[in-house]
């Protein structure tokens, strides 16, 4: 299901290591009281802008997350830290993220998220935005140019 998910996006699914996730580092999780539900673009951004502060370099990831209990991909936002990736709007909401595989479309320090939020109405970028308005950030191995044809989506369902 999950090729299917990327090819209708444009993506290839050749080469991409979905991952697990970490446990978040104490510093992420004494910063859990300020993540809300459903808003991991605006959780990250607030993490990784914490985080810089306390000169602790991390990324802003965004991509996709699934699990085998939800059965369908959905977007979502993450972090990394000296490339290990932690997921702290799921774990905050104890929510399992260790259950979860993630497929980073990007993975931007902050200046960059910065730049693309000024582009975005102020918003954290999420992978459409990523995909329709700043393609150049996107992991490179992703970029597919077989678009499938709604024939070809419906013959794969």
């Amino acid at each position: 299901m999950i090729e299917l998910f990327l090819r209708s996006w444009g993506l290839n699914s050749e080469g991409i290591e979905p991952r697990r996730v970490n446990e978040c580092i104490t510093p992420v999780r004494q910063m859990f009281g300020r993540v809300e539900p459903k808003a991991c673009y605006i959780n990250t951004f607030n993490i990784v802008a914490g985080l810089y502060h306390k000169e602790i370099e991390a990324k802003y990831v965004t991509g996709i997350t699934y699990s085998d209990d939800l059965g369908f991909p959905f977007e979502h936002a993450w972090l990394s830290i000296n490339g290990e990736w932690s997921d702290p709007t799921l774990e905050a909401l104890n929510l399992n993220p260790e259950q979860h595989t993630y497929i980073a479309f990007a993975e931007l320090d902050l200046d960059t998220v910065l730049e693309c939020a000024s582009e975005n109405h102020d918003r954290p970028p999420c992978p459409e935005f990523i995909r329709n308005r700043r393609p150049d950030l996107m992991n490179s191995e992703m970029i597919d140019n077989r678009r499938l044809t709604l024939k070809d989506r419906v013959a794969a369902c």
